[in-house]
């Protein structure tokens, strides 16, 4: 008995100092609405499968709110890592991806995700 009665208190010490270890998780937003632009700003990328490949490098772009933009170019230059990187699937090595002036990494992935729509 003695023995189950040391492992508690041990393994609740443990599991308090585990739990001082983890930063405090900011709640992830969800913004009533959407008005502002879409800004991509100095971003550079990498897969992370092939990290020696710069995919992206510098890139500063915007999507003016409530309007159509078309990505055109060769295949490989990028544009289906930019919808990635808009649509959060990966995020970018530096520079940041912003919505209305809100670093998407802020907003609610599967919320952000519900606002974008794209067409093939």
């Amino acid at each position: 008995m003695l023995a189950v009665t040391n492992g508690r208190a041990s393994t609740a010490r443990l599991l308090i100092w585990f739990l001082l270890l983890i930063p405090p998780v900011k709640r992830a937003l969800k913004p009533s609405t959407v008005v502002g632009e879409i800004a991509v700003e100095n971003v550079d990328f990498n897969y992370p499968a092939r990290p020696e490949v710069h995919i992206l490098k510098n890139l500063s772009l915007t999507f003016a709110a409530g309007k159509t933009t078309a990505l055109v170019g060769a295949s490989g230059s990028g544009k289906s890592t930019i919808v990635s990187l808009v649509e959060r699937f990966y995020d970018p090595l530096c520079g940041s991806v912003r919505l209305g002036g809100i670093n998407i990494r802020e907003l609610n992935v599967k919320w952000l995700r519900s606002q974008i729509g794209t067409m093939n």
